[in-house]
């Protein structure tokens, strides 16, 4: 480490508190003034480094050499001692994941998983993702009045990627519980020690499953994503991927695809509900859907932040920061940064550009999944409108509070009657 970066002063921005619960329902007025007067800031409570600039993360992202992916999962709580009796070493199923890996692991990596993502096979399922969401529908239409979270936005994800994957829909519903408790443990720092136990056991029930799942398929291969990773090999036919790679890329597709696009769906319904002239002009127009995806995710993303670790001393927007510093990159701050967007701090369904979000990553660090996801989102929406258009949100649901995750903080329900 430079012992002058490592001498000098720190900025700090003290009306961030990412975990009080009025940042939590709504960061972002507070992220505008830092991108104004302090854009990058050390947050000594936490020991990260925010960067909130639009310009400055995307330049981020195309940097990995220097800003490892290698930190972005790794637990923020400690190992509580019942499961280090339980468990001894055994380490959570996340070095060897596409998201924590840098090249060229990465790119390798990248390279073997993309196909199973493109277009063409992502639009094959497309007819089978709007019969299940008009399945979800046809369970509560008769009540009048339901969840639009439990009952639907969070139930469409696992199904999906279940498929993909090859597990069963009521296996693979019990996917985004797991990866609640890989963000517990990864994006939140004062959890109780049961909460944390709790956690941990979840996601090495997580890892079993998926274990099992890859050992069935090694006997009995199945037109699925699991059987690909297996099946992957090289020019001179050795295997492509490592054990350990297909155990720690199945979780890691299972996980993404399971509770991400969830809190895509919910966030874009409230905000359409919340928005009535925004959900009238996608009513008069059923082209804007795809285009108010791109807005759900610059306006509200589901994952605020991304943590990387400087692999040397770098210097971001004339900040100085030193070799082994993490860094939280604020995809939320970004994603309203004035500079790119125009009225950046309204929700608009026809914006011009809303596609430049950073929502899903950029360069080196795009999200593979991301035409999946926003297939899913925009079948959601056109299913559910088509459906009941006369919907409403039931009072007090206007404004909703947040669960306190750094990374990923979601609501967990949106009460509605038509």
């Amino acid at each position: 480490m430079n012992d002058i970066i490592s001498s000098a002063p720190r900025p700090r921005f003290e009306p961030y508190q990412p975990f009080a619960q009025s940042q939590l329902d709504d960061p972002y007025p507070v992220l505008s003034r830092a991108r104004a007067e302090q854009p990058v800031f050390y947050v000594p409570e936490l020991d990260f480094w925010v960067v909130t600039r639009y310009e400055d993360v995307n330049r981020i992202y195309g940097q990995p050499a220097l800003y490892s992916n290698a930190a972005v999962l790794t637990p923020r709580v400690d190992v509580p001692d019942e499961i280090r009796r339980e468990f001894g070493d055994r380490q959570l199923p996340l070095a060897h994941q596409l998201v924590m890996t840098d090249p060229p692991q990465h790119t390798r990596l990248k390279k073997l998983m993309t196909p199973a993502f493109m277009p063409s096979r992502i639009n094959a399922r497309e007819a089978w993702i709007r019969q299940y969401t008009n399945t979800l529908i046809d369970g509560f239409v008769a009540d009048r009045s339901a969840d639009l979270v439990g009952q639907y936005a969070v139930r469409i994800p696992p199904a999906v990627i279940g498929k993909i994957v090859g597990a069963p829909e009521r296996d693979a519903q019990q996917f985004a519980g797991w990866v609640d408790d890989i963000f517990t443990l990864t994006g939140a720092w004062d959890v109780p020690e049961n909460e944390r136990a709790a956690a941990w056991r979840g996601v090495f029930a997580f890892e079993d499953y998926i274990r099992q799942l890859i050992a069935d398929r090694r006997h009995h291969p199945q037109d699925d994503l699991t059987t690909d990773f297996i099946q992957a090999v090289t020019d001179d036919g050795t295997a492509a991927m490592s054990d350990i790679e297909v155990l720690h890329n199945v979780v890691n597709v299972a996980a993404a695809g399971a509770d991400t696009t969830g809190v895509l769906i919910s966030q874009l319904l409230h905000l359409l509900l919340t928005h009535p002239e925004q959900l009238q002009a996608i009513l008069a127009d059923r082209s804007l859907v795809a285009n108010a995806v791109h807005e759900a995710m610059r306006f509200r993303p589901p994952v605020r932040g991304l943590m990387r670790k400087t692999s040397s001393d770098v210097n971001v927007g004339g900040i100085a920061i030193a070799a082994g510093s993490m860094v939280f990159i604020s995809l939320a701050s970004a994603n309203r940064d004035s500079a790119v967007f125009d009225k950046a701090e309204q929700f608009d369904v026809r914006r011009d550009g809303a596609f430049k979000n950073l929502g899903f990553g950029s360069r080196t660090h795009a999200c593979i999944g991301v035409n999946l996801a926003r297939m899913e989102a925009r079948i959601a929406v056109e299913t559910l409108f088509e459906r009941l258009p006369d919907l409403v949100l039931v009072e007090g649901q206007a404004t909703m509070q947040y669960r306190p995750n750094l990374m990923l903080p979601a609501f967990k329900s949106l009460r509605v009657r038509w």
